[in-house]
């Protein structure tokens, strides 16, 4: 069975927090942004993995919405 590819976490929000370093609307590192192309699915995953933590450490002002379709469970 195949499993449909890893989607990425841009909201289309993208500008970098000066302080955490993050997106401010995906919460990606600007080189988790400029490989995301390039990354295999499991660090794809591994990249959404982070991003509950990176939201928790950065406050409630930094939640997506609506989920995106494709996003690991």
């Amino acid at each position: 069975m195949n499993t449909p590819p890893t989607a990425s976490p841009c909201t289309g929000v993208c500008r970098i927090d000066d302080q955490s370093g993050c997106c401010i609307g995906c919460l990606r590192k600007i080189d988790e942004i400029v490989a995301w192309a390039s990354y295999s699915e499991a660090d794809k995953r591994r990249v959404w993995a982070l991003l509950p933590q990176r939201r928790e450490q950065l406050g409630s002002n930094h939640q997506r919405f609506p989920p995106v379709k494709g996003a690991p469970s």
